[in-house]
């Protein structure tokens, strides 16, 4: 029963999203003992001059992401300008026009965020009036889902739950296979529990918990899933399922935030 309602998930790699020069170092570092060996075992010279090869692109690597530190350090207001160009150093040129296009793909969407949050922050204190006017903003913007998740929010602030599910069920189509699809599914579970939905609300979760890729950003919301899934089965009356549930949070959470919450919890539950 526990593997049915708490799916288990075997870590293989730290749950973070490195930065690039992150990401090509470690790549390069994790082969690096292999190549050593292979030189060491393998006479053939053109095996040997491939390790080498890997072992020059490590350094040059290196070489530009030390470079470009030293510059951000000297110029911090350069930044962008710094890191655009260790980009266009480092990657292939497919590869760099791929990667503006989702920069200029993640920029565009901050700025739809930023927009969004800010009708819904500057009427906070009339709930009914923050759902008129996003409403206005997600007519003026179709398929956007950033609109439809605020104006999930909204209707969220004013108690109408089944309206909120709705919106971000929509949100989420939207999104596709968007790493953001994760963030909206996991409040979507938040949304069914609060309206009652606990079975919808774990399905959802296990669904989520099990397409989660560990090397992503939103790999780092395996705890918080995995925390939410635990509250909901002790709801449901299932605390030790629940148990084992948190106890998977806390073995992928490396900031140490999910056990005070964990802990918060179970004291509420007990003054119940």
């Amino acid at each position: 029963m526990i593997d049915e309602r708490v799916p288990l998930r075997q870590r293989t790699e730290k749950s973070r999203m490195p930065n690039f020069t992150d990401r090509a170092i470690d790549t390069f570092l994790e082969w690096a003992p292999l190549g050593q060996r292979i030189a060491e075992i393998l006479p053939d010279k053109k095996k040997n001059q491939g390790v080498k090869d890997l072992f020059q692109r490590l350094d040059n690597i290196r070489r530009v992401h030390d470079e470009t530190q030293r510059k951000i350090d000297e110029s911090p207001e350069a930044s962008p300008k710094h890191l655009d160009a260790m980009r266009r150093q480092l990657l292939p040129a497919d590869d760099y026009a791929q990667s503006e296009e989702r920069l200029r793909a993640s920029r565009e969407r901050l700025e739809r965020v930023q927009a969004a949050r800010a009708l819904l922050q500057a009427h906070k204190d009339d709930p009914q009036e923050a759902v008129r006017v996003i409403t206005e903003y997600a007519a003026e913007h179709p398929n956007d889902a950033e609109a439809l998740s605020f104006l999930a929010i909204a209707h969220r602030n004013t108690g109408n739950l089944p309206e909120a599910i709705r919106l971000k069920r929509q949100a989420i189509v939207l999104c596709g296979s968007d790493d953001h699809a994760g963030s909206d599914r996991h409040f979507l579970a938040v949304l069914l529990q609060e309206n009652g939905e606990h079975e919808a609300a774990l399905g959802e979760l296990q669904s989520l918990i099990r397409d989660t890729p560990e090397s992503t950003l939103f790999g780092a919301m395996l705890p918080l899933h995995y925390f939410l899934l635990g509250k909901i089965l002790w709801a449901l009356g299932e605390t030790a399922n629940a148990r084992i549930a948190w106890k998977e949070a806390e073995s992928w959470d490396d900031s140490g935030h999910v056990r005070p919450q964990i802990e918060a919890f179970l004291r509420g539950a007990a003054g119940d």
